[in-house]
């Protein structure tokens, strides 16, 4: 274990939690400044935050030696976002929920599957964390 101040743990966390909001923000605020006209604009929204979430993890593995967790897995969590914001940029979504063309059936159960591998892959990220999270309040005396 590090023997990093936590003032100095939390001040560095605390930066990456404020980008991270920003970002969040900044797109809530396009989001709702658009007509919703299909769900192609929100998953592309969500991609864009997807990917700027991803960058963000990864310049938080420069942190990593000051917990417990080993760096790899804020490496991957970054890549992992990184990955699935990519991944929906490249879906033929704009083919799959526009007009009807021969094929859309089989387009579209092959982009559900990768977009639920996705939301899965983002849902597992946002459980490491909170891991994440645990591990800082463990360190902040009188907490736990």
């Amino acid at each position: 274990m590090s023997t990093m101040p936590v003032r100095e743990l939390a001040g560095k966390l605390w930066r990456i939690g404020a980008v991270r909001g920003v970002a969040a923000l900044a797109l809530g605020a396009y989001v709702l400044s658009q007509p919703v006209t299909s769900p192609v604009a929100i998953a592309r929204a969500s991609a864009a935050y997807w990917t700027v979430d991803g960058l963000i993890a990864l310049w938080a593995a420069a942190f990593a030696a000051t917990l417990t967790l080993p760096r790899v897995l804020y490496l991957l969590r970054g890549g992992v976002a990184i990955v699935a914001g990519l991944t929906l940029f490249g879906l033929p979504l704009a083919m799959t929920f526009g007009p009807w063309q021969p094929g859309q059936v089989l387009v579209l159960v092959v982009v559900a599957g990768v977009m639920l591998t996705v939301v899965g892959a983002q849902i597992a990220a946002a459980v490491f964390d909170m891991i994440v999270c645990l591990e800082v309040r463990h360190r902040i005396p009188g907490e736990w």
